[in-house]
């Protein structure tokens, strides 16, 4: 296993707990929370997975709209771009909820993807591979794939660094 591949274990493991949140009412978990991260405007990159009435998604990156972090207030901000990983809006059909994967995609599937971001080595903002990337401010694609590379290798040092299973460092269990 590499650090790379625990990153992926935590990913699914907060797709698990948004799907268990939203049992609760609760509409996603910010796995960046679990990881000591409290984005900032000069780091405001977050880790989210969402269960929210029929829509799940995971979404890394600076998705922060025109309100500081840091102040709390309106701002003139750039956006440095993120990546939604994985979205889907479930089916109905017969009164039940249906989709495609029972618990978000795969630990396999997210380490292909997590790779994938790490060694930037996407041709588009649209792939097979993620549901989309969203540009930076300048729409500049190269400056965005360098910042989502960045995002990964913060995130992954961190979950490597911590000795605890990928799930514990989530619930915030003891070692």
């Amino acid at each position: 296993m590499d650090k790379y591949f625990k990153l992926a274990e935590f990913i699914k493991a907060a797709g698990e707990k948004a799907i268990e949140y939203a049992e609760d009412g609760y509409k996603g978990c910010l796995a960046h929370i679990s990881l000591g991260i409290k984005p900032t405007d000069e780091q405001p990159e977050i880790l989210e997975a969402e269960d929210d009435s029929g829509y799940r998604a995971i979404i890394l990156g600076d998705t922060r709209g025109n309100v500081s972090y840091n102040t709390g207030k309106r701002a003139n901000l750039f956006h440095k771009g993120y990546v939604i990983l994985y979205s889907e809006n479930a089916e109905y059909k017969n009164g039940k909820t249906i989709y495609k994967y029972d618990a978000f995609p795969s630990v396999e599937q997210i380490y292909k993807q997590v790779k994938a971001l790490k060694r930037a080595n996407y041709k588009s903002n649209k792939t097979a591979l993620f549901h989309m990337v969203y540009l930076d401010d300048n729409d500049d694609f190269e400056a965005t794939k360098k910042y989502l590379s960045e995002v990964i290798e913060r995130f992954a040092d961190i979950v490597w660094s911590d000795k605890r299973r990928a799930l514990d460092i989530l619930e915030g269990a003891d070692a």
